[in-house]
């Protein structure tokens, strides 16, 4: 999820070249000992770098490492992505690894955070809550490793490929934002087939508020899995089967805010697709959901809103062919997300199972925001241009 881009830029380049893996040699360890103070906790700055000097072609599944170049990272060519000998990893960054009996598991501990993990298993947990990991744990050379992504996704850290100098460099943030995971529900038979993503969210100080939030999430979905099990079982016509997928995109996670929502569509026999669309954004500072006028001084904000949707509504029907209720304030007040330094409001088409999407840069109601919100005000124009 948080792998930078530069690093799809050199897998690119050596997939053509590698038929499974390419090694990694250690070449040295930078530990910043600066110390800061965050919610009670010491965090540690961290950076760890590997350069990429040999590869290794292999026709099989496992690589067999010479003793002295054993436990080093590994380029997975079928997935595009590094993965890392967990145990040094997480020690050098001052974490524990340890082997929990009555789990049956490797529990992974680390600023605070604490992921149970299986081999060969993309069921896993972190804080107690349940996840699925995109790619399994796997033993190398009898070494438990982890994809880039497990490191990335669970402890805050940022994975980067330099393609000039070969190096890939972890690195930990001081102040680190909570953590957004998911996890899975999938089911297939002959009525129906549905895969869903649930989002779990770790790492907030209010830890109650975290539990409420996770918990509601998994129940509303288990009553929505319930319904649609419902329906497709009394539809006894249908010749086709009812199926359901929707996934969690994050679209801002920074130091104040996390935003993202869940999409996806349902598809009924007879051609009938309802988009969903399920928004979340929480303000770090105060522990809470925000409603789109918490980002607003007043309620002045709102006129130049529901003008610019009234604008692109009238002047492109066919993109937006919505229906503009009397109660659209009200909505407006949850179906957003933040997209970087746009509000995206969602609102629904005439046809009552699909939404249309209006942009709205907040450079463009600046004046009418909070001031602890102004960061995201930019004038992206500008941006463009300087880059």
């Amino acid at each position: 999820m948080f792998i930078n881009k530069h690093l799809s830029a050199f897998l690119g380049g050596f997939k053509m070249k590698l038929n499974k893996y390419v090694t990694a040699v250690l070449v040295g360890v930078i530990m910043m000992a600066a110390v800061v103070a965050f919610t009670t906790k010491i965090r540690n700055d961290y950076e760890k770098q590997f350069s990429v000097v040999e590869e290794q072609y292999t026709e099989g599944g496992t690589v067999e490492f010479e003793e002295e170049n054993s436990n080093k990272p590994v380029f997975d060519s079928a997935t595009g992505k590094f993965f890392l000998p967990l145990r040094e990893i997480i020690e050098e960054m001052g974490g524990k690894v340890e082997w929990d009996s009555e789990k049956s598991a490797v529990v992974v501990s680390l600023k605070g955070t604490e992921v149970a993990i299986k081999e060969n298993d993309n069921k896993a947990s972190i804080n107690g809550y349940s996840i699925y990991l995109d790619d399994a744990p796997r033993n190398i050379n009898g070494c438990l490793y982890v994809s880039s992504d497990f490191i990335a996704n669970n402890f805050g850290a940022i994975v980067e490929w330099d393609e000039a100098n070969k190096l890939l460099t972890i690195k930990t943030e001081i102040n680190a934002s909570p953590i957004i995971n998911v996890n899975r529900f999938e089911y297939k038979d002959s009525k129906m087939e549905y895969f869903v993503e649930v989002p779990v969210i770790t790492g907030l100080n209010d830890k109650k508020y975290e539990e409420n939030l996770n918990n509601s999430f998994v129940t509303k979905t288990m009553d929505d899995i319930k319904i649609f099990a419902r329906q497709s079982g009394l539809d006894t016509e249908a010749e086709s089967i009812y199926y359901w997928n929707e996934q969690v995109e994050v679209k801002t996670k920074d130091s104040k805010i996390i935003s993202f929502i869940s999409k996806g569509v349902k598809e009924e026999p007879g051609g009938i697709n309802a988009t969903i669309m399920k928004p979340v954004t929480i303000n770090l500072n105060t522990q809470s959901t925000m409603k789109l006028g918490d980002f607003f001084k007043n309620d002045k904000y709102k006129e130049y809103v529901l003008d610019e949707i009234n604008h692109m509504w009238v002047s492109n029907p066919e993109k937006y062919p919505v229906s503009i209720s009397e109660d659209i304030e009200t909505i407006i007040q949850d179906n957003f997300y933040v997209d970087e330094n746009d509000m995206v409001i969602f609102i629904k088409n005439k046809d009552g199972v699909t939404y249309s999407e209006f942009r709205i840069p907040f450079y463009d109601v600046r004046k009418y925001m909070k001031s602890e919100m102004q960061y995201l005000a930019k004038n992206t124009d500008d941006i463009n241009h300087k880059s």
